[in-house]
């Protein structure tokens, strides 16, 4: 936020990240900002619609699921190489049960 300068009354504040409001006067300009700004929620189901249109939910999640074994095995990679030792092991999930 930056501070008004002299005895204002507020008008010259204003978000540090312009959004929808930008245009209001203060108070109001500082409703609809940052994880506010009201965009994302609109426009999600149609932007979920258009996915399913152009390449199909079960190509995505397939793509979505090879990239993060991709992430998984460069990272693995990575850290056998820095730490000395094989970082590869595959993890049970979700975690077997307790047996307390």
């Amino acid at each position: 936020m930056v501070p008004p300068e002299g005895d204002q009354d507020g008008q010259d504040l204003w978000p540090l990240i312009d959004s929808w409001g930008f245009a209001d006067p203060f108070p109001e300009r500082f409703d609809e900002q940052g994880t506010q700004d009201l965009c994302g929620p609109i426009a999600a189901p149609e932007s979920l619609r258009e996915i399913e249109r152009l390449w199909g939910w079960d190509a995505v999640r397939r793509y979505m699921s090879d990239l993060a074994d991709y992430a998984e095995r460069r990272v693995s990679e990575a850290a056998s190489e820095v730490g000395g030792e094989d970082c590869s092991r595959r993890c049970a999930f979700p975690p077997p049960p307790c047996a307390w």
